[in-house]
């Protein structure tokens, strides 16, 4: 089990500096460790690559959400200010 306390749903938001910092430990390890072979170290590396790339993917994915958000946001305020303003004038 892991030492680290729950957050209980709040969002840590360096969880990704955290993990990258121990990546790169564990990195350093693999490289500096003569039990791993150079299939190993290859492996790892492309754990890591994968690591980043699920990163880039999260951060796209986030901002996608958040224009979509806007893009809806806007969309109603404009059809509410223009159902608004249609009865006002009596259409």
């Amino acid at each position: 089990m892991s030492n680290a306390e729950p957050t209980s749903g709040r969002h840590d938001p360096d969880w990704t500096e955290k993990h990258d910092q121990i990546l790169a430990k564990v990195m350093e390890k693999v490289k500096a460790d003569p039990a791993f072979s150079d299939e190993d170290l290859a492996a790892v590396k492309e754990i890591l690559s994968a690591w980043n790339g699920w990163k880039a993917f999260g951060r796209f994915s986030k901002w996608l959400v958040y224009i979509l958000a806007a893009i809806a946001g806007a969309i109603t305020a404009y059809n509410t200010v223009i159902g608004q303003v249609n009865k006002w004038l009596g259409n």
